[in-house]
């Protein structure tokens, strides 16, 4: 239900002059006291959790996504994870979504043997360097290839730099305490084939744009490993406005 109401505020007298001379608070009609429930609760704990693909949703002024629009996001990655019972979740709460599992026959580059959560996270540019530390990991023996996923992307502006949503910082992966691979966070947006749509859609935006699966970095860390163990750090140019939200993963 809904009451609308005035909220007690004190009684203000002035003098002649307009000087506050004094104040008083009226008795309230009534007082409400707001008591927090939890909608409902947890299925069951959720003992790790992953993130299989991210996607942003369109800026929905004057658009029509007619029956619908599909994007396909290849999933091989998480095979082991996807097993047994998985909570499933989407953070969309604006469009009606539907998610379907496309199960290909047939021999796969490679088989997945673990998948391990490294940096998962939503922090401000200014605190990148210290949220985002070096690890150094035990490998899974029995694999002889190794993959990092990252996904990130930035967000706020309309501060001195416009960061993290449209400025074009560098991020760099070290393995081995050597850089390895480094790329410019920008993401294309004009040539989205979902449009058009409203405000400021076509801005190229740091790793993301309305509308488009968020941008996945697959780097092959194979040739930099050797031995059992491997030191990999996860850097990004420094701001003083903005924020990323990263979810990474290594795949064994």
């Amino acid at each position: 239900d809904t009451m609308l109401v005035w909220q007690v505020i004190p009684r203000l007298r002035y003098d002649a002059n307009g000087t506050l001379v004094d104040s008083t608070m009226p008795a309230p009609d009534e007082t409400l006291i707001r008591v927090n429930r939890p909608y409902y609760g947890t299925p069951y704990e959720v003992v790790n959790r992953f993130e299989i693909g991210r996607f942003i949703t369109p800026y929905g002024n004057n658009l029509s996504l007619g029956e619908g629009w599909t994007w396909v996001y290849d999933v091989s990655d998480f095979r082991p994870i996807l097993a047994d019972t998985v909570r499933l979740t989407a953070g969309n709460w604006q469009e009606l979504l539907d998610m379907k599992f496309v199960m290909i026959e047939g021999t796969p580059p490679r088989d997945v043997l673990s998948v391990r959560n490294m940096w998962n996270g939503d922090w401000a540019l200014k605190q990148f360097d210290t949220r985002v530390p070096s690890k150094t990991v035990d490998l899974d023996p029995a694999a002889k290839s190794f993959r990092l996923k990252i996904t990130t992307t930035g967000h706020q502006f309309s501060n001195a730099t416009n960061c993290a949503e449209f400025c074009p910082k560098v991020h760099s992966v070290d393995v081995g305490g050597a850089t390895r691979f480094s790329w410019q966070i920008v993401q294309e947006c004009a040539m989205n084939p979902l449009y058009p749509q409203g405000g400021t859609w076509i801005y190229d935006r740091a790793g993301w744009c309305p509308g488009m699966p968020a941008a996945i970095k697959d780097l092959e860390l194979t040739p930099y490993i050797t031995g059992p163990q491997a030191t990999i750090d996860y850097n990004a140019e420094y701001d003083e406005f903005g924020n990323y939200v990263v979810e990474s993963q290594l795949i064994s």
